[in-house]
């Protein structure tokens, strides 16, 4: 179990969890305020609705620390909502502050070669002021180059930088997947300057999505030995 006090930082993002919500949805927002005590996250919307999520309620938060020796990756935490504050233009949610945060354990996952055209677009802040939230840029075209259960590879004409909050849309045989990411690398392709390599790192996928995707991560490998090219 770990203690997060001294690492978790107003305007970080989180996601936050129902935990009566079958569907097991997550979804993003951002801390505004803390204490020892307590902290005040965004209330999250679903198609610019508030999520019925009242006073009582249990709820899961998960953040991703990065830049951080010795606690770098992924966390979650369950604790109940103290209160509703709807006196601002958005409400926001008043949470216990969690006693434990656990650390998610990823297995290192296995990465293969890919050429898959991608669609991918960058998630702003409004900067109107505190409460806003993300504002959805135009998709931009690309091809993804590496493929796993944990992130992509991706070469598109953008310019970005790491720690950028990003939707990469891509289709797989199954079907198709449109999921946020974090930026991790950014280099220029020595082929066209023009283009951007961009490692991804997948920041909410649902762990049924996941395994969908290391399966064909799996196939793919299996494919290529067969080629002799793995």
């Amino acid at each position: 179990m770990e203690q997060l006090q001294s690492v978790l930082q107003i305007g970080m993002r989180v996601w936050v969890r129902a935990l009566d919500d079958a569907l097991e949805q997550r979804y993003a927002s951002r801390i505004e305020d803390m204490t020892d005590r307590w902290l005040v996250v965004q209330r999250p919307t679903d198609k610019h609705r508030p999520l019925p999520i009242g006073r009582g309620s249990p709820v899961e938060l998960t953040v991703a620390i990065t830049g951080q020796p010795g606690k770098d990756g992924q966390y979650r935490a369950r604790t109940v909502v103290l209160g509703v504050l709807t006196d601002q233009r958005v409400p926001f949610l008043q949470l216990a502050w969690p006693e434990n945060w656990e650390r998610v354990q990823h297995r290192e996952y296995v990465r293969v070669p890919v050429s898959l055209p991608v669609r991918l677009r960058v998630m702003e802040e409004d900067d109107e002021g505190p409460g806003d939230s993300a504002v959805e840029e135009a998709w931009v075209e690309g091809i993804m180059r590496d493929l796993s259960g944990g992130g992509c590879q991706v070469a598109v004409p953008l310019a970005l930088a790491p720690r950028q909050e990003v939707e990469v849309e891509f289709r797989l045989p199954s079907r198709a997947f449109v999921l946020p990411a974090e930026v991790q690398r950014v280099d220029v392709s020595p082929d066209d300057h023009r283009l951007r390599i961009v490692g991804l790192a997948f920041t909410d996928i649902r762990e049924p999505t996941r395994e969908e995707i290391i399966r064909f991560t799996f196939q793919r490998q299996i494919e290529l030995r067969k080629k002799g090219l793995a």
